[in-house]
């Protein structure tokens, strides 16, 4: 049993990191995205409390803001910040929903996709650094929450359509137990009653986050394809990390 949950663990970590874990046959579970961000997070927020101890809190925000973002981005081989900076700049000029996340602009020759490119990571490094100098604790319900609402967009599918990965009826619950076991755990090992309180508002944010982005993808386009799955997720991720800023 333990031997067989490790394996979808790890297949289901090999779905968004670049490092790929020994999974054997196993297949990647939706259920369990909330358990790879819970892991993404803990990084962070390891980081963030190392780095305060050793250098203060002041340099701790600079540090994070200068590494967390890269080491991220690098994990995930820059997938959610281009396709989302690419579907924003063929969104701003009055694209179709369609064609917005399915085309590539070339970034050498367009300067538009690059602009928003740099902003949306500078403004990501923002919450990092913001977040790792005010309470790192709050990076694990952040991540949880961005990865519990890709966990509901790869089970979200309109009728007459099948899911990307969908969850099976008796394992729904999974991923919103995940969650909460892990605010839960990082309100009472924090030992900040705030942490608690933003962690559950954090989560609570990432469900009205899900619930506007499943009406608008069974609305447009049925199910998410693999390339509006990263858009939907990093642009929930990103949105939780400007929101861990006021909870932190």
């Amino acid at each position: 049993m333990t031997r067989d949950f490790w394996n979808d663990a790890a297949a289901t970590f090999n779905v968004f990191f670049t490092r790929k874990l020994h999974s054997g046959s196993a297949e990647p579970q939706a259920a369990l995205f909330p358990l790879a961000g819970a892991a993404a997070g803990g990084i962070c927020t390891l980081t963030g409390l190392v780095a305060g101890i050793l250098f203060g809190r002041e340099a701790a925000g600079l540090f994070a803001a200068i590494v967390l973002p890269l080491g991220c981005e690098l994990m995930t081989e820059w997938r959610g910040l281009r396709s989302l900076s690419v579907y924003l700049t063929l969104r701003f000029r009055r694209g179709e929903m369609a064609e917005a996340v399915s085309r590539d602009l070339e970034f050498r020759r367009e300067m538009t996709p690059i602009f928003l490119f740099v902003s949306l990571y500078l403004l990501r490094a923002l919450a990092f650094g913001m977040i790792s100098f005010r309470s790192p604790s709050i990076f694990l319900p952040v991540f949880t929450g961005a990865y519990l609402v890709r966990s509901g967009l790869a089970d979200c599918a309109a009728e007459d359509f099948e899911p990307l990965l969908g969850i099976p009826e008796e394992k729904k619950r999974i991923p919103y137990g995940i969650a909460g076991a892990v605010v839960l755990l990082t309100g009472i090992l924090s030992l900040h009653l705030q942490v608690l309180a933003g962690g559950f508002v954090l989560l609570l944010a990432a469900e009205l986050i899900l619930r506007i982005q499943r009406h608008a993808v069974i609305r447009h386009a049925g199910r998410p394809s693999p390339r509006l799955f990263e858009i939907d997720g990093y642009l929930a991720e990103t949105l939780l990390l400007l929101a861990g800023i006021a909870v932190a």
